[in-house]
């Protein structure tokens, strides 16, 4: 078996691509180098994820879905405060700085 490290500008593209789409609080660390290899080495992402496909396919990184059908378009999420309703499109925040109610990914469509 040989183990391969994303090297560190392949693991900045899917950072500001998760960004780009919402999804870099989802995403965990598995998630972002598995992401990372797959854009590096022109490979094929193989998850049911959603996050992993909506970033990838911001990447431009093929995806085989294993169970589940896959996504069917790329979303940039944003986020809805649950007080005052305004949205934002900075995911650094969990909480509304206008009001302080909490923050929750909203469906962009």
């Amino acid at each position: 078996m040989r183990v391969h490290v994303p090297a560190q500008d392949a693991r900045e593209a899917v950072r500001q691509a998760a960004a780009t789409t919402g999804d870099a609080d989802v995403l965990s660390e598995t998630d972002r180098r598995l992401l990372a290899t797959a854009h590096e080495l022109d490979g094929t992402l193989v998850s049911d994820d959603y996050a992993m496909q909506n970033v990838a396919a911001e990447l431009a990184v093929t995806v085989e879905s294993i169970s589940q059908d896959g996504i069917t378009e790329r979303r940039d999420w944003r986020l809805q405060c649950q007080g005052c309703g305004r949205e934002f499109d900075d995911t650094d925040h969990d909480r509304c700085p206008v009001c302080g109610s909490p923050l929750e990914r909203k469906n962009p469509s």
